[in-house]
């Protein structure tokens, strides 16, 4: 239980972001900096979920509430918010990171999540 809530952060967005960092952790990825903050010429761009700097690598658990509940449409379609998700990652990649994208279905899997991350770039630091 100590352990849980050493690990524990407040800095995690959703349920799926903070299993996808367990997971992370579990598979021996380096731990990520956590709602890194990334501008450009144009202004703030966003709060990354996972940001490795040394790999140059963003992690992005997508919960697809975002596309479906008021409180996150905020009266935007789908359409408009796939949209605007795209321009977000295309400033964010013009930036020099990569960018990696999981749904529930690899945060439930870390078999998934490990290949996915790996093919991205990322290294396991511990065995």
């Amino acid at each position: 239980m100590e352990r849980a809530v050493d690990f524990s952060t407040p800095l995690s967005g959703s349920p799926g972001e903070s299993l996808s960092r367990v997971n992370i952790h579990e598979l021996g990825f380096a731990g990520p900096t956590l709602q890194a903050r990334f501008d450009d010429y144009k202004g703030h761009i966003g709060d990354s979920d996972f940001w490795w700097p040394e790999f140059g690598l963003i992690g992005e658990f997508d919960g697809l509430v975002k596309y479906t509940r008021d409180q996150y449409t905020k009266g935007r379609s789908i359409e408009e918010i796939v949209i605007a998700e795209k321009v977000r990652e295309d400033r964010l990649r013009a930036l020099g990171p990569s960018v990696s994208r999981w749904l529930w279905g690899t945060a439930l899997r870390p078999r998934e999540l490990f290949q996915q991350l790996s093919a991205a770039g990322l290294q396991v630091v511990r065995g």
